[in-house]
């Protein structure tokens, strides 16, 4: 029986952030917009949509939410899925300043990367 994707792993430069539940990656790439003429469809044009990765990182005593948005600029980011595809997202960066919000189930921050568009490794 084959393995479903189920829970993912993101690592910025090498460094796995403790993410909690929902993570997505929006894998980006070429955003086609049909070209339509007075009696066909002609084709396409094209135009780039970069990688994004949503998720929310639990925050534990002695972690710099802020510092961890200031440093992740020019960086590569791997979405990690558990049923074996793994993508690569270079010269990302944190686009939100962190917003901690505290909770039973740990202080979680959102947090939003962006590069270029996602490739299979």
């Amino acid at each position: 029986m084959a393995r479903m994707f189920g829970k993912a792993y993101i690592r910025v430069d090498g460094q796995t952030l403790r993410t909690l539940k929902g993570a997505s990656l929006e894998a980006g790439g070429e955003d086609r917009q049909p070209v339509v003429g007075s009696n066909e469809v002609h084709g396409f044009s094209g135009s780039i949509t970069p990688a994004t990765i949503d998720c929310e990182v639990a925050i534990a005593a002695g972690d710099d939410p802020v510092g961890l948005h200031n440093r992740i600029v020019d960086a590569t980011v791997t979405f990690e899925c558990d049923s074996g595809q793994t993508y690569s997202v270079r010269q990302a960066f944190s686009s939100v300043p962190p917003k901690m919000t505290e909770g039973g189930d740990g202080g979680k921050v959102p947090i939003k990367l962006i590069g270029q568009p996602a490739e299979l490794v």
